[in-house]
């Protein structure tokens, strides 16, 4: 089984809905126990990849590639936190959740399968280059790339009206890419970026240090 690795609000929907179009007659499905179709051998069969949000999420005896889409620390967690209520302060938000994302990298490193690493900010910038990046990855013959790049703008906004009421989605129009962490001052940023450079996933996210 291919699975696909992301954070919460990391590029999930995003490259799933991609992976799709590029393989109409296969499947991308998610991973929750509650849902029976999750254990169908048909389904199992018929999937070009199986998303998972946390690394205890990833069957090891099933993997067989991974893909892992990384998103900007501050920019997925201040995401979160806008969802969250803000029940605590921005600092102890991040300092509670870091550790789990960081986790999903950490996995990836050590992983010894066949793996690719997807930056979901290169997604965006690049989305051709990336997508053919993950058809050459899982080897999976498609002729529906020209078709996806060419239509983006549509395929995003279809998805758009799924993804209506989640506020930030990669496929919400103008917040495509959106900034969440604008608002942080220059010492949050700072202090977030040194717990950062000093997590065991540090080497893969040195591009987000300011």
């Amino acid at each position: 089984m291919n699975y696909l690795l992301t954070y919460p609000r990391s590029g999930n929907s995003a490259i799933a809905k991609y992976i799709q179009i590029l393989y109409p007659d296969r499947l991308t499905f998610g991973i929750r126990p509650s849902d029976r179709r999750d254990r169908s051998p048909k389904m199992v069969a018929k999937a070009i990849t199986r998303k998972a949000h946390f690394r205890k999420h990833i069957r090891l005896s099933e993997l067989t590639k991974l893909i892992i889409v990384v998103r900007d620390y501050k920019e997925c967690l201040m995401s979160h936190y806008k969802r969250s209520g803000k029940r605590m302060t921005v600092s102890n938000y991040f300092c509670k959740n870091f550790p789990q994302y960081a986790d999903n990298i950490v996995f990836y490193n050590e992983c010894k399968s066949p793996k690719l690493l997807v930056y979901y900010e290169d997604l965006l910038r690049d989305t051709r280059t990336e997508m053919k990046r993950v058809i050459d990855f899982l080897e999976e013959k498609t002729d529906k790339l020209d078709d996806l790049i060419d239509n983006l703008d549509h395929y995003n906004e279809v998805q758009t009206k799924v993804y209506k009421k989640n506020t930030g989605s990669v496929f919400t129009g103008s917040n495509l890419g959106k900034k969440h962490a604008d608002n942080l001052s220059p010492a949050q940023i700072k202090r977030f970026d040194t717990i950062a450079k000093n997590s065991p996933a540090k080497e893969c996210l040195k591009r987000y240090w300011k």
